[in-house]
């Protein structure tokens, strides 16, 4: 569920859900890559959170610490928006979490945690929509690529003959400087980490060099990009109008078809 939100980005490296205790003895945190890992409450020891970059999110707490480099921010106005389409959208505040003292007190685990659904005495109109969360950060998506015209970045290498051998690299399909400098200043940092990550090189490949096997999702991915400029421009020509008459956001629209 956590790595569907990356969406249209997929994750390059090794991913283990829950971490079998027969191999906690392996130094996977050391690993020359990143490494998503799930490790059950019992087995986090404070030498394992001392070994550099790692971010450690505490389900039992809802924390998040990182160790190492700071990590850097979404930039404001499309958190602000994610956040926001989460608690109207999806409304995550409706599902109930113990308090800390509860869960220590109880000794309460990140397993039961996952027991831990809505009320079903909740409106309907106000329990937690897991596929307006999913849209939601699909939405986000949506405006890093598509407000930043991630399409005009692109290129097209001519492959021939000669050239079929060469290792093209991010560079050679997309044109990252171009893409940051649609970023205003204060998220250019952000866009250059983006940028430099394998998911956005893979990514830009299936745009432009290879034939994807996942060729109707990023056409799904297009779809919504488009959705969301013909959403803007309505709603512009409405106000130009003065017509108060709403439509659908992204968000909205996902979350009422079947198109997820």
């Amino acid at each position: 569920a956590l790595l569907s939100f990356i969406f249209p980005f997929q994750w390059q490296y090794a991913y283990i859900p829950v971490l079998p205790t027969a191999v906690l003895g392996l130094d996977l945190l050391s690993a020359p890559m990143p490494v998503f890992l799930g490790i059950t409450a019992t087995h986090v020891e404070p030498k394992l959170l001392a070994r550099g970059e790692i971010v450690f999110v505490n389900l039992d707490f809802n924390t998040v610490r990182v160790f190492g480099k700071p990590l850097v921010s979404i930039p404001s106005t499309f958190a602000k928006t994610l956040v926001q389409e989460l608690n109207s959208d999806a409304n995550v505040g409706s599902v109930a979490r113990l308090s800390r003292d509860v869960k220590e007190r109880e000794n309460i685990g990140s397993e039961f945690l996952f027991k831990q659904l809505p009320s079903y005495d909740l409106d309907p109109k106000k329990k937690f929509n897991p596929r307006a969360a999913r849209a939601a950060f699909l939405h986000l998506n949506v405006q890093l690529l598509h407000h930043t015209k991630y399409r005009t970045c692109l290129k097209f290498p001519h492959v021939s003959t000669s050239t079929i051998k060469k290792d093209f690299g991010v560079d050679d399909v997309f044109d990252i400087e171009k893409f940051i400098s649609y970023f205003p200043r204060s998220a250019q940092e952000f866009a250059r980490m983006l940028s430099s990550t394998q998911a956005f090189a893979r990514f830009s490949d299936e745009k432009t060099l290879i034939s994807s096997d996942r060729q109707s999702e990023l056409d799904f991915f297009d779809h919504c990009c488009n959705y969301k400029a013909k959403y803007l421009q309505t709603m512009l020509i409405r106000r130009k109008n003065r017509d108060r008459t709403s439509i659908p956001t992204l968000v909205q629209y996902l979350s009422q078809t079947d198109q997820q």
